[in-house]
């Protein structure tokens, strides 16, 4: 009587080659699983991120700050820049050093400001755009960024504005979103880019003794008694 089931032996070696090729595939899939989650999530260096900011020059045509001063002195334009990247750079290190998802904690986000100079856009479709890009991040919520109602500056070539976000966002946001490089801009807030220009130069003057007054003014007009 013909039969067409294979001896045993034979069965045994084709349930192997079956189970062989989908452990292959298996494997394979695994592979490539990783090695796609490795690549959309691995780390920007700080250095990485400092290229995607502005420059000395540029922060100051949006924000009237102690920046330039605070970054003035050094020998050589050249110099400057470093310095100002150097420090950017550092806060960028404090802010994706803490990745720890704690809510309530306000000391858990860092504030940024954020230039959209997408070309032929509105503001409101700069804005929409950025928010949009932050908000299809993988790994980022709602929670991890709040950006500021109206922009800090706009004109027909970009459009800025403040933003608050949980450390290790502008990260992420990077990683996920190559092509974002090419449009945004976002450079965290250097100390002297929350004063005011003139602050330290009232300050000085008051503790000089040549501002009498309780309140240390930054305006031209200067106090009758000052």
């Amino acid at each position: 009587k013909n039969s067409k089931t294979p001896p045993p032996s034979s069965r045994h070696a084709i349930i192997m080659r079956l189970l062989s090729t989908k452990s292959i595939i298996y494997a394979s899939a695994i592979i490539s699983a990783t090695l796609t989650t490795t690549i959309a999530q691995d780390p920007l260096t700080n250095e990485q991120l400092t290229g995607y900011g502005l420059t000395l020059a540029e922060v100051d045509i949006f924000v009237s700050s102690e920046s330039s001063n605070d970054f003035a002195g050094l020998p050589s334009s050249g110099e400057t820049d470093q310095l100002w990247s150097d420090a950017t750079a550092f806060e960028h290190g404090l802010s994706n050093r803490d990745t720890t998802d704690v809510p309530y904690k306000s000391f858990t986000y860092y504030p940024y400001l954020v230039c959209n100079s997408s070309p032929g856009k509105s503001r409101n479709e700069r804005r929409d755009e950025i928010e949009a890009t932050f908000r299809n991040t993988p790994g980022v919520n709602a929670s991890h960024f709040y950006p500021s109602d109206s922009p800090y500056a706009n004109n027909d070539n970009v459009t800025c504005g403040i933003m608050r976000a949980r450390g290790g966002t502008m990260d992420k946001v990077y990683a996920s979103n190559p092509n974002a490089t090419d449009w945004l801009q976002v450079q965290p807030g250097l100390p002297s880019m929350k004063m005011v220009e003139g602050m330290v130069d009232a300050i000085q003057r008051a503790m000089d003794g040549e501002i009498t007054v309780g309140v240390v003014s930054i305006s031209e007009e200067e106090s009758p008694n000052g």
